[in-house]
């Protein structure tokens, strides 16, 4: 008998991909509200059948184009998208999580002028992710590319928080992230996430 082919090529981990919408004054204390996964893979091939399917594989699909302002708002809801993640499955997208809240997210802004390359730039981010290609990847719980408007930011988010970890694990993650990006270390920044 065959083997199906959605269990063939398992990942170490199942994952989940998320979207997160725009926030007005009075959902912005809600901001878990503001957010569905809409699809969950522990292949490849469930990820490549998500990922060739879904609008969130390219974000010049789901954002705000900066050269004519046009908006996609999300039928049901009547927000546009703000950001797309890819987070283990478990932890949702946001600080106020368990795991998260111990943590940090290492993060690198690019020009709206990169809007043709988003696809890129997030594939890239995410194969590194889900295929555990980073050092520490362990550490790692997922990953988000967020609309800012006058530039789009890529975060890599952590278990560990960077200004705590005397490992060294969180840094050597940092520059592995810089190396992605081809960019030096010194141009990234790091969100800690704890409440001071």
């Amino acid at each position: 008998m065959e083997e199906d082919e959605s269990k063939k090529y398992p990942l170490a981990r199942t994952w989940k991909i998320w979207e997160m919408w725009s926030q007005n004054k009075e959902s912005s204390s809600k901001f878990t509200q503001n957010m569905q996964e809409i699809g969950e893979f522990n292949t490849i091939f469930t990820f490549w059948q998500h990922w060739n399917y879904f609008p969130h594989a390219d974000p010049m699909n789901l954002f705000e184009n900066p050269e004519t302002k046009e908006k996609v708002i999300v039928e049901g809801i009547n927000q546009s998208i703000e950001a797309i993640g890819v987070f283990e499955n478990g932890i949702k997208p946001a600080w106020e999580d368990d795991i998260n809240e111990k943590g940090c997210d290492i993060y690198i802004r690019k020009s709206t002028s990169d809007f043709y390359r988003l696809k890129e730039m997030w594939e890239s981010l995410v194969l590194s992710v889900i295929g555990e290609n980073m050092p520490h990847s362990e550490e790692i719980v997922g990953c988000r590319v967020v609309d800012k408007k006058q530039n789009y930011k890529f975060e890599l988010w952590l278990k560990l928080d960077m200004h705590q970890d005397t490992s060294g694990k969180a840094n050597e993650i940092k520059i592995a992230f810089a190396h992605l990006f081809g960019v030096p270390q010194n141009i990234l920044s790091v969100s800690s996430h704890k409440r001071t």
